[in-house]
Parts: C-alpha cells; structure tokens; sequence
C-alpha cells in the first residue's frame, strides 16, 4: 500500500503563524508588565527616589515611617523644601530663585543623610588624614569640614549609625548651617 502524501499549507502560513505567535508574546509580557506595576503615573509619589518639593509636615511624616533619621535644618524663608533618595542616601535641599524639584544646579543648600557604621571614627580618621580638627556643632555633634571641598561639612552624633552633610555653595554658609545647632532630624 502506497501512502499518499499529506497536502502541505499554503506558502503564507509559515509567516503568519509567526507573526502570531509575536502578537501572543508581546501581549503576555504587556499583561506581566502591568501585574507587576508597569508605568503606574498615578502611583509616583517620590518613592523611587525621583526629587519632589514637600511641606515641613510631609517631610515630618516621610521620617516618621524611614528606617532611618532624615536630617534637615528647618523651613527657610523663601526656600522650598525637595525631598529626594538616591540608594541609600536622603537629600534635603532648600530650593530658591523659584526653582522646581529635581533643578540641576549645585547652589541651593543641601543637607545630605546617609548609614555609616562608625561615623564619628570616619570623621576622625578624616580630620588625621587631612591635618584638620574636628570641631563642635550645637547640640554636641563632631563635624569635619573637607579641606578639598569646604563647601561640604559632615557632622556626625556620637553613637549615631548615620552621617550628614551639609553642603552649601558658599563654604561660610555650610560651616555656619552645620555648627549652628539646626541640622536636625526631621519628625
């Protein structure tokens, strides 16, 4: 008995059933993608980080539910206050002149927070290395002003797992802001 040969598709169903195929996937990584949060525009409320102007009570509550202190140095008149995370790191700038969350510029007064495990002992060990004292804020905290970039104090409390900078464009104003007592946890 001799066996037939089966008739084969047309040539244009290869093709098809591959593009098919594409449409299926793509539809289905689309779904996930959304399951998982996809681009939720109506979900960001700066937890990813992104930088956004806050009240002095938002801040109050942002630190109220963090893992860790946010320190900032009070309302300032005629600055606005932004929020923003990078890692680990929390940032505090007093924005003015009318700029808007996430400026670019470097001239607004920063107060930066960040883990360390011995932050009194990196002070220290910096002050060596550089031939600096370390002095003493208000309230008791060390602080050590960076020799290459004055603009830029860092304060730590003893005991504390947490150092903070302050950074000011004009290095009077930094040393002034972080010895003044003011830089302090927000909540």
């Amino acid at each position: 008995m001799s066996e037939a040969a089966s008739p084969q598709p047309p040539s244009w169903v290869r093709p098809l059933r591959i593009v098919i195929f594409a449409l299926v996937a793509l539809l289905a990584a689309l779904l996930i993608w959304q399951a998982v949060g996809g681009d939720d525009e109506d979900a960001d409320d700066g937890a990813d980080g992104a930088a956004r102007v806050v009240s002095a009570g938002e801040l109050a509550g942002i630190a109220d539910e963090a893992e860790g202190p946010i320190y900032w140095a009070g309302e300032r008149d005629g600055a606005a206050l932004e929020y923003s995370e990078v890692a680990d790191r929390v940032y505090v700038r007093y924005l003015t002149g009318g700029a808007s969350a996430g400026d670019p510029g470097a001239r607004f007064l920063t107060i930066a927070t960040y883990p360390l495990p011995a932050p009194v002992a990196a002070l220290r060990a910096n002050a060596r290395r550089t031939g600096n004292r370390l002095l003493r804020a208000r309230g008791g905290a060390l602080a050590w002003v960076n020799p290459d970039r004055p603009q830029s104090v860092y304060l730590a409390d003893p005991g504390a797992e947490h150092q903070v900078e302050v950074y000011d464009p004009d290095p009077a104003r930094a040393r002034a802001t972080a010895l003044s007592g003011e830089v302090v946890p927000a909540g």
